[in-house]
């Protein structure tokens, strides 16, 4: 039985070789007179040998006894070359040049010095050897987390900082070893009179980050005689939502400004408005209050902020919450809006209208035209933009686009590759509706077409 269907199995092979054919392993054949090929070089091959006398004995280069081909170091003569022309340079260059040019060689050691690989921990390092990777682990050893731009780098000790050496001498009396996480990285942005939000937990030192950046600047002002100033106020005032905060904070700065000859006065609940507006008028530079009183004194004439420019909101999320957001609004609508004089001297004319302006209507030496709403065809815009470059005159026309108005991105791209003085930026260049006509019908290519089964 076995015997049987392996004959059948045979002729079932067989019958599918015939008619349905198969794949036929051929024999390769090889050639007796075929050798392997051989990839190294056989010295009975080399066919240079013993015709040429050159080839025999190699040539043996003269060093000149200075270790040197023809004894010429090219090293010696760069450096003594390089030598020359700056010798040359040095005495062509004036005194200015020659401090731009160490300023430049400086900056250019310095920056090679924080290339080089140094895996020595930052705290290793000096202050000026600091680079980048440097400064991001520290602000991870200590959880500090910034956002914004052209943030300075945190105090890594209060000897590195650069604050002035009262302030410092300050500090060290009142027994602030070590600068805290909130400290390291609010005091730098303090002193460039930037605007800083912190936050940080309770007891991190927070009324010391903004105190010591504020007293640095109280430095510098001159000092308050309300006698003789009587309607000018204080330089700085500091926010609580509570009284007892308000006098937690005076504490602390009594203690960081009374050695340098900064005053403070307490405007709180619970003392006589009288004696607190005698202390005002006897002259401080900084005002601590409750949103509440100083409302109060400052609306009955006790105080005034002309020259307030110094505002901190301890506890402000609190603040906020309590309610006292319109007290905040109201108090800094008595500070002055700006130190400044308005800019009226380069103030310009400007005229804002519709399309009517577009046709017919001849304005001199207009500089600029601004579309703030686009066109709806380009014959309109270029009417608008006419208005500006008249009688061989220069002028800049600005448009702002967005995609309501991709009916005209063809022409408008058209229009500005034409003009020999405009730039077509990528964005409008590479936009899907500037590469063809509005209502022409795109046909795919046929290997771009997709078809469904």
């Amino acid at each position: 039985k076995i015997r049987e269907e392996k004959d059948k199995t045979k002729e079932l092979h067989a019958i599918k070789e015939r008619y349905l054919g198969g794949i036929k392993k051929r024999r390769r054949t090889r050639h007796l007179n075929d050798r392997k090929f051989v990839f190294e070089w056989d010295a009975s091959e080399d066919t240079s040998i013993d015709y040429n006398p050159l080839y025999k004995e190699r040539h043996q280069v003269q060093l000149l006894g200075r270790g040197f081909i023809a004894g010429i170091d090219l090293k010696q003569q760069k450096r003594e070359q390089s030598r020359f022309y700056g010798d040359l340079m040095e005495k062509r260059r004036t005194l200015e040049e020659k401090e731009q040019e160490e300023a430049r060689l400086r900056k250019l050691r310095k920056k090679e010095a924080k290339q080089r690989w140094d895996d020595r921990h930052w705290s290793q390092k000096k202050l000026d050897e600091m680079t980048d990777r440097d400064w991001r682990i520290f602000r991870e050893d200590y959880s500090i987390t910034t956002k914004g731009g052209k943030i300075p780098n945190p105090i890594r000790s209060w000897k590195d900082s650069s604050l002035p050496p009262h302030i410092l001498e300050v500090i060290d009396k009142c027994g602030y070893k070590e600068p805290t996480p909130i400290q390291r990285q609010a005091i730098p942005i303090g002193l460039q009179n930037r605007d800083i939000i912190g936050v940080a937990e309770t007891g991190s030192g927070k009324t010391a980050a903004f105190l010591i950046p504020l007293l640095v600047w109280i430095t510098t002002l001159p000092k308050i005689d309300r006698i003789e100033e009587s309607d000018q106020g204080p330089y700085a005032i500091i926010l609580a939502p509570t009284r007892e905060l308000a006098q937690q904070i005076e504490e602390e700065t009594i203690k960081f400004g009374k050695p340098l000859g900064i005053r403070t006065v307490a405007v709180i609940g619970g003392i006589s408005r009288e004696d607190q507006g005698f202390r005002l008028r006897m002259g401080c530079e900084i005002v601590i209050a409750t949103p509440g009183r100083l409302i109060d004194v400052l609306e009955n004439r006790y105080l005034v902020l002309s020259r307030c420019t110094y505002v901190v909101l301890d506890e402000a999320d609190r603040m906020i919450d309590m309610g006292f957001e319109p007290d905040v609004q109201k108090i800094l609508e008595h500070m002055p809006v700006t130190n400044q004089k308005p800019d009226t001297d380069e103030a310009e004319d400007i005229l804002v209208a519709t399309d009517v302006a577009g046709r017919g209507i001849d304005i001199q030496d207009v500089s600029m035209v601004v579309n703030y709403d686009m066109a709806k065809n380009i014959e309109d815009y270029i009417h608008r933009i006419g208005r500006t470059g008249r009688a061989g005159k220069s002028g800049v026309a600005i448009s702002f686009v967005t995609k309501e108005d991709s009916a005209v991105f063809y022409d408008l791209k058209q229009a500005i590759l034409e003009s020999p003085v405009s730039s077509c930026p990528p964005e409008l260049a590479n936009h899907p509706d500037a590469q063809h006509k509005p209502g022409t019908i795109l046909t795919k290519k046929r290997r771009e077409e997709t078809i469904f089964a």
